[in-house]
């Protein structure tokens, strides 16, 4: 969370410098996630459909474990939260609100990094790619779903 608040520096007004070093240490962090998916993924002998699913679904993870990690450092009461365990899909359109404010925070400071056309442009689009990860995410785990669904015979009511 706190490498994406260089890139991100642009919104609060002309910082070069350390939207340069922000979009590094994103671009770092990003590409060796990647590239261990990757490797593993090719070690292992799975195909590239796999692989890019491993990768969309880590990236599409990126926000909540960043969030988590600031909840535990912050003194604050922490919640619990129970997720939902049935086959049954999820409402349309549930995306996570912190996919959301990342996707838009990076979007508004584009503007200050199209000037540069530079690291800082890289480090934001980067910051992006949570968003449409999680969608994709989503739509292979309807899909997974479904199929369970359909495999499944109906619960007595």
């Amino acid at each position: 969370m706190i490498p994406a608040a260089g890139p991100l520096a642009g919104l609060v007004g002309n910082a070069p410098s350390l939207m340069t070093l922000g979009a590094v240490s994103v671009l770092l962090i990003t590409g060796d996630v990647v590239a261990r998916l990757i490797r593993r993924g090719v070690a292992d002998g799975q195909d590239a459909r796999t692989i890019l699913r491993a990768v969309a679904a880590r990236l599409a993870l990126a926000p909540a474990a960043a969030r988590a990690t600031l909840d535990a450092c912050l003194p604050a009461t922490l919640s619990f939260t129970v997720t939902r365990k049935s086959l049954a899909a999820p409402g349309p359109g549930i995306i996570p609100r912190d996919h959301l404010v990342l996707f838009a925070l990076a979007a508004a400071a584009l503007p200050f990094a199209l000037d540069d056309a530079g690291l800082g442009l890289v480090g934001l689009c980067a910051l992006m790619l949570p968003l449409p990860a999680a969608v994709f995410t989503a739509r292979n785990l309807a899909r997974y779903r479904a199929a369970l669904t359909a495999l499944l015979p109906p619960l007595p009511a």
